[in-house]
């Protein structure tokens, strides 16, 4: 497997999350489910040159990392954030 098909894997799981959390169709072409992909595809080629093998279940977590993706990154800024003293409120969910 190339890191071709872990961001494809990553952006579909990203498009799944994007379309749970949607309440109706126009949620889908927001800026924040475009956010929702792109940060998917980043994180499906962070996390392909962090594993070790590159075989079918990697390929499957790929679609893992890119689902929890965009909730990781707003997670990971608003702990900086908090400890900087600023407050942080994720936009568009």
């Amino acid at each position: 497997m190339n890191v071709t098909v872990f961001i494809i894997n990553a952006v579909i799981g990203a498009f799944v999350n994007v379309l749970i959390h949607a309440k109706s169709w126009r949620d889908i072409t927001k800026f924040s489910a475009v956010k929702s992909l792109v940060t998917g595809g980043i994180a499906g080629y962070v996390y392909y040159y962090l594993v070790t093998e590159h075989g079918f279940p990697d390929g499957l977590m790929a679609f893992v990392v890119g689902y929890t993706a965009h909730d990781f990154f707003d997670w990971l800024v608003r702990t900086f954030s908090y400890r900087r003293g600023k407050t942080y409120k994720p936009r568009g969910r």
